[in-house]
């Protein structure tokens, strides 16, 4: 009887975090993204980006590209190739407004999974490796360097992406040397 009750606490937790129906669920969008079955795709959760509001999954075929599809807490998945998958999330997330909760590492990791590929992921490895400059307007810019070069994205206030750029790390250098978090300028 004890196993069994066992059992049942482990059933409802899975359920509690989407379980078999989810991943599922990312199984079938990415099938039909990739045009593969879903039995031959390899759902893994990506843990290191999910928030309150959502989850998110990397989901690899046999052979060519993977992709990252996002579970939101509430409404439809949608994955990298959405168009604005990476605003979905930090508007959802309430991202600029949550930056030193949410942490400009993880927005920078969000932007790496989901922006496109308009810059090189940032090297999550590491601690630290965002800086953050307040805007007058109340957006926000993200820096970090990955691949001797410095990414550098910028949010508005209500967290829509209003662009991404790259420079060299040379060029990014010529400024302030040392590291700084939510500092405002």
């Amino acid at each position: 009887m004890h196993s069994l009750a066992t059992v049942a606490v482990l059933v409802t937790a899975l359920a509690a975090c989407g379980g078999d129906s989810e991943t599922g669920g990312v199984a079938k969008r990415a099938a039909t993204a990739l045009g593969v079955p879903a039995t031959s795709l390899r759902v893994t959760s990506r843990s290191d980006l999910d928030s309150e509001q959502f989850r998110f999954y990397q989901v690899t075929a046999p052979w060519g590209p993977s992709m990252i599809v996002v579970a939101p807490r509430d409404g439809a998945l949608f994955d990298d190739r959405t168009p604005d998958a990476f605003t979905r999330v930090c508007r959802g997330e309430n991202a600029v407004a949550h930056l030193s909760q949410i942490g400009a590492e993880r927005v920078a990791a969000w932007f790496g999974a989901l922006g496109g590929r308009a810059c090189p992921p940032p090297p999550v490895d590491q601690p630290h490796f965002a800086t953050v400059v307040h805007k007058d307007d109340g957006a926000v810019e993200i820096g970090y360097r990955s691949q001797a070069r410095t990414c550098f994205i910028e949010l508005a206030a209500d967290g829509a992406l209003r662009g991404a750029r790259t420079v060299t790390a040379a060029a990014a250098n010529t400024g302030t040397t040392h590291w700084k978090s939510d500092a405002r300028n």
